[in-house]
């Protein structure tokens, strides 16, 4: 009988790397304009996402309605070995928002 490796094979690490740089950049382009998030892909490639105490840093408009607000804790963690077979959590605590009509200004 042939031995297994226990290692991932090279093409398994590859794509690992690949999907995450490619939330990382989607992190990035999401929520870095609006919050703070210090080390984001550092927190990315251990398959987490933590927030605390953020607030919008302007307001954002969507479909002309002015929205402002702040989070008091959002976590998110996933596992990058069984992305696609295990449930990823997210956790938001103490979301406070503010809309209105108009653009902010």
């Amino acid at each position: 009988l042939a031995q297994r490796s226990l290692a991932r094979p090279e093409s398994d690490v590859v794509c690992v790397h690949m999907a995450q740089k490619a939330v990382a950049a989607a992190l990035r382009r999401a929520v870095l304009p609006h919050f703070h998030v210090p080390d984001l892909e550092a927190q990315v490639n251990r398959g987490q996402l933590v927030l605390s105490d953020a607030q919008l840093r302007e307001p954002v408009v969507i479909f002309g309605l002015c929205c402002t607000g702040s989070i008091e804790s959002l976590s998110a963690t996933w596992s990058w070995r069984s992305l696609l077979s295990s449930p990823a959590t997210l956790e938001v605590c103490g979301l406070y928002m503010c809309i209105r009509l108009g653009d902010g200004g």
